[in-house]
């Protein structure tokens, strides 16, 4: 993020996951999934929502590529505590794994 937000890096990190209709029945059983986004309301979208980002699949994507319209839908922004908190838990994630550094 730091990289990021100083335009120091090219290749940014690119957390997977989806999105599902809202229900306490679909929530993911291991905790490698951050599971903390739900029920949330998207635009254009008429149910509620939960939201799952699947620490086990990391990517990294151009920033130009990214920003392409054709290929990524931008559907929300979160503020920074919520990206703070994501960050932390995926960090936790990836140090009990041994992953503590990804380049």
């Amino acid at each position: 993020p730091c990289d990021f937000s100083n335009n120091k890096t090219v290749y940014p990190r690119v957390l997977s996951g989806y999105i599902l209709d809202f229900s306490l029945e679909n929530l993911p059983k291991v905790e490698r999934f951050y599971k903390e986004l739900w029920p949330i309301e998207i635009k254009n979208i008429k149910n509620p929502q939960m939201i799952f980002f699947d620490f086990g699949i990391l990517g990294f994507v151009e920033e130009a590529e990214l920003k392409d319209n054709s290929k990524y839908k931008l559907l929300f922004r979160v503020k920074d505590k919520l990206f703070a908190d994501i960050l932390q838990k995926m960090s936790a994630y990836t140090a009990r794994l041994g992953l503590s550094i990804i380049r």
